[in-house]
């Protein structure tokens, strides 16, 4: 009977062991650390700008989370100072910075440089009476700043450390190609009014501000209480008729992954026709 007993034990049922012993190469320890960490993805924040408009570009989408963030704005495009044309990139945050003051005073004068830089060339008369084009030499990073962009407070900025600070704060950052610096605009935008005290959730110590209906509104509150790139905003709806736009917000370097995916799962397979608040039955 007791031979049978371990047999049956045997075939259905598993112990695991303890302890196991078992030994890694270094060499494959290594190689595990450099795919964890690439090199390009593992540059602190006190980085200094890099010249190459790729490489920023690059290094901020990496920061950002671009491919699932939703209220990250990159905008590149080209600017012209004295007949050559740059390459430019403009970075910042959906609901904290102001469209007005982002398309009046930063993009249309980029953009419009041709008529800018006409003043730069004169025109110089010889004896024989042929005009011969001068043009002057200019220092980009000077030109830019004293000239094309008309905002009244921008900083100069060489770290990433000081460009995602300003972003975090609601200004704006620009890069333009050959330079290693960045210039940080203030077009702060968000909502100082509809925020109201919370009704339901009171709460003594802590912030007095409560949610309202417009989602960016919300996102750009979480962002200026947490200031840190690792702060996710993933966009998404509900509702197969209303297609309610919702916010999942998680900080990447805390938040368990498999628990995020579960949050996304369920989110997507709510069978509703709308959604108009987080009680809806």
């Amino acid at each position: 009977m007791n031979t049978f007993s371990k047999i049956i034990k045997n075939l259905f049922l598993y112990e695991p062991k303890s302890n196991y012993e078992f030994t890694l190469p270094e060499s494959n320890l290594e190689d595990a650390k450099e795919k964890k960490n690439p090199p390009s993805l593992s540059l602190p924040d006190d980085t200094n700008i890099f010249p190459n408009l790729d490489d920023n570009y690059n290094y901020l989408k990496s920061k950002y989370n671009f491919l699932i963030n939703s209220d990250i704005i990159f905008r590149p495009f080209i600017i012209n100072v004295n007949g050559k044309n740059y390459n430019a990139l403009f970075i910042g945050i959906d609901g904290m910075v102001s469209s007005d003051l982002v398309n009046n005073f930063l993009l249309k004068p980029l953009l419009n440089t041709n008529q800018n830089t006409n003043n730069a060339k004169s025109f110089l008369k010889t004896n024989n009476g042929v005009n011969i084009k001068k043009v002057k030499k200019i220092k980009l990073e000077n030109y830019i700043f004293d000239k094309l962009i008309p905002q009244n407070t921008i900083n100069k900025v060489s770290s990433f450390t000081d460009v995602i600070s300003h972003i975090s704060m609601g200004d704006c950052a620009l890069f333009v190609d050959t330079l290693s610096i960045a210039f940080a605009i203030d077009v702060k935008g968000f909502e100082t009014r509809g925020i109201d005290t919370p009704k339901n959730e009171i709460v003594v110590r802590g912030a007095q501000e409560a949610f309202v209906e417009k989602l960016r509104t919300n996102t750009s509150i979480l962002r200026r209480i947490i200031n840190s790139p690792e702060l996710i905003i993933e966009k998404s709806s509900i509702g197969t008729v209303s297609n309610t736009n919702i916010a999942i917000c998680y900080m990447k370097n805390i938040a368990n992954p498999n628990l995020v995916a579960e949050v996304k799962y369920r989110l997507n397979n709510i069978d509703i026709d709308y959604i108009i608040s987080s009680r809806t039955s």
